[in-house]
């Protein structure tokens, strides 16, 4: 749109970034965090399957176009031993990470450090000024949705986290820091659903022995700001690395996304659902959705999340992926107005059912009936 009209697509951002922190500020005024009340698991579910769908496949994408302390460091120890092999390797080409040298602007020649809201090469229209509100509400609402599903799948209560989630600064803070940085030329802000899934598995401390075929438990998570804080720092000393980091190939980090991808997929009910299609049913897991509700019927409840999940891939694949925020909209009335058209009201419970081993109040495990036994009965002593 822009290229077509002759504007400064770098300015346009700008006055997108201030609508998004007007917007945020509204929003976060109104308490309008409350809203995540009505994001289901079933949205939940979607939304992180496609975003590690997305990591998988640009890992093949980008790849075609161009044991416990071991298991714990594999990531990084992947990363060293493979860009030493390709150090070693002299007669194999593979493109590597580009640095650049130091604290630098990515086109020195094109722009500076500053992006004038006014304009940097010439006057920008007072029209696409207010007309930016309109892109930035569709960003605003992707960002929305990003970090506040991303909040609420970290802070599940099977993960028995003790310290609350902060949706109402999360998302005023990601919103303000990013429309600031559009005035630097620098990307927005998101939560990061893979990566964060990612962090928090790293911190959680599974039961080491659990009887022959069960899961292993969540005993806690690590609930502490030093990890965070390391990444932001060496994210910062990164761009004293240079030296170093332009010998890493590009394939190795294709391979971490990978990783990243698959790892986060374990513990998504859906994609547990999706490999019981495949799955006799005597092998199925004595989950409240398998145990309390038919085979088939759970089958069609995948199968309208694996609709689902195919037309935001569709979107996002299109020139109109700037709606995919209002398709994954779509799955909360979805889930509220037409599957309890379908399926009872127990069988949704299920669905959405958190907590593992059952919880006694959860309605998805109801409590049976006292059982009376009468007085005359009862032998005497």
């Amino acid at each position: 749109f822009c290229e077509g009209q002759g504007l400064e697509y770098i300015v346009g951002r700008v006055w997108i970034g201030f609508w998004l922190i007007l917007l945020a500020l509204l929003v976060v005024a109104w308490e309008g965090s409350v809203l995540v009340r009505f994001l289901s698991r079933y949205t939940q579910e979607i939304f992180s399957f496609l975003i590690s769908l997305i990591f998988i496949y640009e890992t093949f994408v980008k790849l075609v176009t161009i044991r416990r302390l071991i298991g714990d460091f594999g990531v990084p120890i992947s990363i060293f031993v493979m860009a030493l092999a390709d150090f070693f390797i002299k007669d194999t080409y593979t493109q590597k990470l580009k640095v650049p040298r130091g604290l630098e602007v990515t086109n020195a020649t094109a722009r500076g450090w500053f992006i004038h809201p006014m304009g940097n090469t010439a006057p920008f229209p007072i029209w696409m000024m207010f007309a930016s509100a309109v892109p930035a509400l569709l960003v605003f609402i992707l960002i929305f949705l990003e970090t506040q599903i991303t909040t609420l799948i970290v802070s599940k209560p099977e993960r028995k986290l003790v310290k609350g989630s902060g949706f109402h600064l999360d998302l005023l803070l990601i919103v303000a820091m990013g429309g600031l940085a559009a005035l630097f030329g620098m990307p927005w802000l998101s939560a990061t659903t893979v990566r964060t899934i990612t962090h928090a598995n790293a911190l959680t401390v599974m039961s080491k022995s659990s009887a022959p075929g069960d899961k292993s438990q969540i005993l806690e998570v690590k609930e502490q700001r030093i990890s965070g804080l390391l990444v932001a720092v060496l994210i910062g000393v990164s761009i004293l690395m240079e030296p170093i980091l332009k010998y890493i190939p590009l394939a190795v980090l294709f391979g971490i996304f990978l990783y990243m991808g698959v790892t986060s997929l374990f513990g998504i009910q859906l994609f547990d659902r999706i490999l019981l299609l495949l799955m006799p049913p005597k092998y199925h897991p004595k989950e409240p959705y398998v145990t309390r509700v038919k085979t088939w019927r759970m089958h069609i409840f995948t199968l309208t999340q694996i609709l689902m999940l195919v037309l935001l891939w569709g979107v996002k694949a299109s020139p109109a992926s700037l709606a995919l925020p209002f398709i994954l909209i779509l799955t909360v009335p979805l889930r509220r107005l037409l599957l309890p058209r379908i399926f009872s009201d127990i069988e949704l419970k299920c669905y959405d059912c958190h907590l593992h081993p059952p919880h006694p109040q959860l309605q998805c495990y109801p409590i049976p009936p006292p059982i009376s036994i009468p007085i005359a009965a009862c032998p005497h002593s």
